[in-house]
């Protein structure tokens, strides 16, 4: 009887390699639920990081123009012989503007095209259309400044674009950054030719 074996324990030895193969199946699918769990915990931790990063890495104040700035033309005077325009700035707004930005267009496309300040004696003191208001132009108060447009020829339309200067505080107290105050832009016909 040695060598026989009985029909129970058969069955009893299948089963128990059934249930074996059952456990072991249920081991591979949970070690796949960790390791998915674990891969979805390291991508928000890094996405975590950066944002936390990104955060340092930003600047903390945001540099924007203030809300009541605002310029005008208060009258212009073309001397078409030597290519020169007298301009009249007012500013409108709030607070003081520290310069603006004049650029001209010949035809009807959009102003592009900077044109130069002059200073009394007729010689350039500022380039690429920017004129610095030194000190800065109160409220209310209005600036004259000579521009030559002879290489243009014509103008067709000025466009001012009006500017200040951050106040900055801290480490980077010593170096002002220039806000353009995109909220503020005029655009007007002009005839000069």
């Amino acid at each position: 009887m040695k060598g026989r074996i009985s029909s129970s324990s058969l069955e009893n030895r299948e089963l128990k390699l059934k249930m074996n193969k059952i456990i072991k199946k249920d081991k591979k699918g949970l070690s796949e639920i960790i390791a998915y769990t674990l891969l979805i915990l390291i991508a928000v931790s890094m996405a975590g990081f950066v944002y936390i990063w990104l955060q340092i890495q930003l600047p903390k104040d945001k540099m924007e123009c203030p809300d009541g700035v605002s310029i005008a033309i208060n009258s212009y005077s073309c001397r078409d012989s030597d290519g020169v325009i007298n301009i009249t700035f007012e500013n409108k707004g709030l607070f003081n503007l520290d310069g603006v930005n004049v650029l001209i267009s010949n035809d009807t496309n959009v102003p592009s095209k900077p044109i130069t300040a002059l200073s009394k004696i007729g010689t350039s003191v500022q380039e690429d259309g920017f004129v610095y208001f030194n000190p800065a132009l109160p409220s209310g108060r209005e600036y004259l400044e000579v521009f030559n447009y002879a290489q243009y020829k014509t103008i067709k339309q000025i466009q001012v674009i009006p500017f200040v200067f951050s106040e900055r505080t801290g480490e980077d107290s010593d170096s002002n950054k220039l806000i353009i105050c995109k909220n503020a832009i005029i655009t007007e016909k002009i005839t000069c030719s």
